[in-house]
């Protein structure tokens, strides 16, 4: 009994030192999605190069994904889970036009030293004022 006990405290202190969890997020606005419009704002300057290969995912440029269905499998067979919807309404003179988004979620590991690196870069573009991309 003992040793199952000390085997479960090292499998969970094994598991804490990957990293801890770190959601970060994405939208697609859907008006555009022939152009792919991809937004993950200023990620690919916060996340550490070995990091944002495997998570900033975009369709091949032959791939048109206008099926939301098929853009929702396709993040997430990529990791990426739908966590919401946003539609946003625009008049002007009569006419009205839509935009949709959707906002897929993912949960990222970081290390200690990764997550500093991430921290200190948001509060460096914050305090500059740096607008993304």
């Amino acid at each position: 009994m003992i040793l199952l006990g000390a085997i479960l405290i090292l499998i969970s202190l094994a598991s804490f030192a990957q990293g801890q969890s770190t959601t970060i997020y994405c939208s697609v606005n859907l008006s555009v999605l022939g152009g792919k419009r991809f937004e993950y704002g200023n990620l690919d300057k916060l996340l550490p190069d070995s990091v944002k290969a495997a998570v900033l995912v975009y369709p091949a440029k032959d791939m048109r994904l206008r099926n939301w269905n098929d853009l929702a499998l396709w993040m997430s067979l990529h990791g990426w889970k739908l966590a919401s919807w946003d539609a946003e309404a625009l008049g002007f003179t009569g006419s009205v036009s839509t935009q949709s988004s959707l906002i897929f979620s993912r949960d990222i590991y970081l290390d200690e030293a990764a997550r500093a690196l991430v921290l200190d870069r948001v509060e460096k573009i914050e305090k500059s004022g740096q607008k993304k991309d």
